[in-house]
Formats: structure tokens, sequence, C-alpha cells
């Protein structure tokens, strides 16, 4: 049951994504979904933490608006309602969603990025190894929920 809701809700956002930005390529939305999903698993082992896991997902999932709708975040944000800490997260504000975002980013570029990876865990509070195997598990999640 759990995960015929998780493949409803990813099959809507993508559904959802697809329509707005129709011209957008297929690895901009797979991106997107990674990124969510690591937030939302990263936020999952950060102690104390202070904000609901889809708050995490979101903010790694709304990552490339910018890029997907081809307009500055600062003026879709005035159109679109998202939580406070979420637009300042994602118009570079640190806070833990812009730590767990990062951290999304650094390991998509994981060459060279090994000081960055550390520094943003460090803040988030979440041992390399531990990163290492959620970001693996949102790796399966996506094959699950894509195919």
């Amino acid at each position: 049951m759990l995960l015929g809701l998780q493949k409803i809700k990813i099959w809507l956002i993508t559904t959802i994504i697809g329509h707005i930005a129709q011209d957008i390529p297929n690895e901009l939305i797979l991106i997107s979904l990674i990124r969510a999903k690591f937030c939302e698993l990263l936020g999952k082992h950060i102690k104390n933490n202070n904000f609901s896991l889809d708050y995490y997902f979101l903010t790694g999932l709304f990552s490339l608006i910018d890029v997907t709708l081809k307009r500055p975040k600062e003026e879709i944000f005035q159109e679109i309602y998202l939580f406070s800490e979420i637009k300042d997260a994602l118009l570079g504000k640190e806070n833990e969603l812009y730590y767990a975002l990062y951290t999304a980013v650094a390991y998509e570029k994981m060459r060279d990025n090994e000081e960055k990876i550390k520094y943003f865990l460090g803040k988030l509070g979440i041992e390399r190894g531990t990163a290492a195997h959620l970001y693996l598990e949102t790796l399966s999640w996506l094959n699950e929920v894509l195919y």
C-alpha cells in the first residue's frame, strides 16, 4: 500500500512538472526527484531536526524550478506558495534544508566535491558512511518508483 502511494505521489509530481514545463529534459525531473528523496532521507537522520520531512522533499524537488521554468526563482516564488524556510534554502539562506540540498548537489557532482560533502554533512551532523548509504537508498527508491 505504501509503495503504491509513493508511486502515485511521484507520478502526480512528474505529471505536473511535465505539464508546466513541457520542453524540459527528463533528466532534470530525475535529478529533482533524486534530490528530493535524498534530502528527505537526510532529514530523517538529523538530530534535533527542526523541519517536517516534507520540507526536505520539497526543497529538493523545487531546487531546479528556475531551470525548468526558465525564470528566476525570486520571480517564481512570488507566484506560488512555498513555506518561507524552503524558499530561504532555495535562495541560498543557510538552514538545515539548505545544507541537505547542497549535500545532494555535491553528491551529484561527486568528483572533486569531497570537501563540500564533508562540510555540509558536518553541518547536518551526519556521518559520511550514513550519507553514502542514504544516497544508494535514494537511487534504489527511484528505480522502484519509476520502473
